[in-house]
């Protein structure tokens, strides 16, 4: 039984953090596409991580727009202290 639930365990956290892996090679272009699919489906988990690598570039044209739908995301998902972080940086990044 311990090994039946190890394996479980091991094949959960292997196919969680697939998705992660196979994101960082896209383009940003990509990405944003990615992320702006799910917002518009409400999965608002599955795009935080599309949106994130996009803000943490800094220097892409699509920056801005990850930032807000970043914090649109939070928000959508009661995590009011990050959307405010988020919207916070935006404006201060893009006054």
């Amino acid at each position: 039984m311990k090994k039946i639930i190890f394996l479980f365990v091991v094949s959960f956290i292997i196919f969680s953090c697939s998705e992660n892996k196979l994101s960082s090679n896209l383009p940003l272009e990509r990405k944003m596409e990615i992320g702006n699919e799910y917002f518009q489906k409400g999965k608002y988990n599955k795009a935080i991580p599309y949106y994130s690598d996009i803000v943490f570039e800094r220097n892409s044209s699509f920056t801005a727009e990850a930032q807000a739908k970043l914090a649109d995301c939070y928000f959508h998902l009661h995590k009011y202290t990050d959307a405010r972080f988020e919207y916070q940086e935006l404006i201060r990044l893009f006054p």
